[in-house]
């Protein structure tokens, strides 16, 4: 609008005033605003740069009239420093890709813009292999390559993508090593790849030719080179041949041939004893599966020799059809001659049997260890040549009768009264294997024959009352039992027949003590009153478990102490009848108790005479129940 605008549209005023106005202009009214900043326009509006480059920004400020206002002051500013800067000129540079909010302020007024920062793309590099080179089938190719990024700096790892022409995908990083490649015309790629997905590509030429086969090499290992042979002789062949495409070859890809013989076989190795006298190249001639070929040469001679005589052996002993029993030594001599090499000695000189195979070399030796039975033995001699002579003899090796490692005498412990007989023990021998002997010849004796008498079969006969010891004793070896000897009026008989009383017991095991007490011996009129028993043993060797009782009458049993047994029976039959107990302690070997340890049973009683008399207890017998063994 213009002062003749606002003119038009002011109130009418006095003529002099309006002819003051016109020839004098007219001063702002009192009541007119000033100019100020209505509206920013931002210049230039939605710029796009790339990171790193720059743009410099223009306000336009107008009034509320919408003149310009030149001279205005303008406060520049940015919505995302870290897209983009904004300098107080108003000069924006990009940092990053994305878009930030440029805003021009004036006075109270503004006005905004959106500014865009590009992604660059990254830029590709190959430095090797060099654009044009050209290498042989599966030779090994390094693809070498770098990018940077003007946002992510220096690319790396899966960023860089290699790729072939003809192969594809090939591996991914600043380096690749491939052996694989394709035979042909290929045009290798690098591809990078910055994390905005901005990519460039680099590319160069490569030629795969196809590989040119090479020949195998062949090596003979024996014979040696120059060696000689005797026409009889079996001649080893050994050799090899490598392929730089086919590897190790073998089998009909091996051929072995002599300039005099012709072809003599195929393979890695052969044997031959029938090659002509005279002088031999022998070749070994590898192909591989191209038809290349590569041979190798040796010079060998083949001389003619005359017919080798075998030696003559002898054996001097053992003579034929001797006998022998198992353990005994057999002395071994013998001799050979050779027609070319004389008398043969040492290892030249091997000995064997039939049934036990080598029994060793030389002219003299002993074995005490043959097998029983029948031997064939051969005594053969060999010369240099390997010519070969043997003759042999017909022995035999009796088998050595058992001898008597130990003998087992059981039970350990058995009674019989004055005057009656028993034939309670058995007899086992064994051998050192642990096996039975058959009927052993057995020995006899008694340690007081006074106490038990026993006769040549171990029939035991009581003499008095008493205890002793009875030995069996087979060649030598000897086990030894206890023998008990009740009188008529004896009250306590020591055992029960022959197995209810088992004296030998291994640690940790139990046993059982059987007490048989015939309490009518003692009075005529059958009215004992009451025993006291007592029971000694080893406290090292066993324990005390239990008592159990089948009496006539009532009994009170206890431990007064270790190794101290206590009991007290008393009858409660009526005067005349006969009062027999069956009394039996419970035992236990201990579990720290060695094979070989013992604890004898020693039991003392004391009898009161009477029910009706009230006397103290009287007598004082004592008798050795038994022994316990730790097996």
């Amino acid at each position: 609008m213009t002062a003749f605008d606002g003119l038009r549209r002011a109130p009418a005023l006095p003529g002099c005033l309006l002819l003051s106005l016109v020839l004098h202009g007219c001063a702002p009214s009192p009541t007119e605003r000033e100019p100020e900043p209505a509206s920013v326009e931002v210049l230039p509006p939605s710029p796009a740069i790339h990171a790193g480059e720059g743009v410099q920004m223009s306000a336009v400020v107008r009034d509320q009239t919408g003149q310009p206002l030149p001279g205005a002051v303008v406060r520049w500013s940015g919505s995302d420093d870290a897209v983009a800067t904004v300098s107080a000129s108003g000069a924006v540079s990009g940092v990053r890709p994305g878009t930030a909010t440029v805003t021009a302020t004036s006075g109270s007024a503004s006005g905004s813009t959106v500014v865009t920062v590009l992604n660059r793309p990254p830029q590709a590099t190959v430095t090797a292999p060099e654009s044009g080179t050209a290498v042989e089938e599966g030779a090994a190719v390094e693809l070498r390559g770098n990018a940077s990024d003007p946002e992510d700096g220096t690319l790396g790892g899966a960023s860089l993508v290699w790729s072939s022409s003809l192969d594809g995908q090939l591996g991914t990083g600043a380096s690749v090593t491939r052996a694989d490649l394709s035979v042909g015309a290929h045009t290798i790629t690098l591809t990078a790849t910055d994390s905005e997905g901005a990519s460039a590509t680099a590319s160069v030429a490569l030629t795969v030719r196809p590989r040119a086969n090479a020949p195998p090499v062949a090596a003979i290992a024996s014979p040696a080179d120059g060696a000689s042979f005797p026409d009889d002789a079996t001649i080893a062949f050994q050799g090899s041949a490598a392929d730089a495409e086919d590897g190790a070859l073998s089998g009909e890809a091996l051929v072995w041939t002599s300039s005099s013989d012709g072809r003599l076989g195929t393979g890695a190795s052969l044997a031959r004893d029938d090659l002509s006298a005279g002088s031999h190249t022998i070749t070994l001639t590898a192909t591989d599966s191209e038809g290349a070929s590569g041979s190798a040469a040796i010079q060998v001679t083949v001389t003619e020799t005359t017919a080798n005589t075998p030696p003559a052996a002898t054996i001097t002993s053992p003579p034929p059809g001797a006998s022998f029993q198992q353990g005994s030594p057999v002395a071994f001599q013998g001799g050979a001659t050779d027609a070319e090499e004389g008398a043969l000695s040492g290892t030249a000189l091997v000995w064997t049997s039939s049934r036990d195979g080598q029994l060793g070399t030389g002219g003299s030796f002993t074995r005490s260890d043959l097998s029983v039975g029948a031997h064939l033995v051969t005594l053969t001699a060999t010369d240099s040549e390997g010519a070969s002579g043997s003759v042999a003899v017909t022995i035999s090796v009796d088998a050595a009768p058992p001898t008597v490692h130990e003998v087992v005498l059981t039970p350990d412990f058995a009674w019989t009264a004055v005057g009656a007989a028993a034939s309670p023990f058995a007899v086992v021998a064994r051998d050192a294997a642990g096996g039975t002997i058959e009927d052993p010849a057995v020995v006899w004796t008694s340690s007081a024959v006074g106490v038990v008498s026993v006769d040549g079969t171990g029939r035991i006969e009581g003499v008095a009352s008493g205890q002793a010891d009875l030995v069996a004793t087979v060649e030598g070896r000897s086990d030894r039992a206890r023998v008990a000897v009740l009188a008529s009026d004896d009250v306590l008989a020591t055992a029960l027949p022959a197995g209810a009383f088992e004296a030998g017991a291994a640690a940790g095991q139990t046993l059982q003590v059987p007490l048989a007490l015939d309490m009518s011996r003692v009075s005529a009129q059958g009215d004992l009153g009451s025993i006291s028993l007592q029971l000694l043993y080893d406290v090292s060797v066993l324990t005390y478990r239990s008592a159990q009782q089948n009496a006539t009458g009532l009994g009170q049993v206890n431990e007064a102490a270790p190794g101290d047994v206590r009991a007290v029976l008393v009858t409660t039959n009526v005067q005349g009848s006969a009062a027999f107990t069956l009394f039996t302690l419970t035992f236990e070997v201990k579990s720290g108790a060695t094979t070989g340890q013992a604890s004898a049973l020693a039991l003392s009683f004391r009898e009161r005479p009477s029910r009706t008399d009230a006397s103290a207890y009287t007598g004082a017998n004592v008798v050795v129940a038994g022994v316990v063994v730790v097996r």
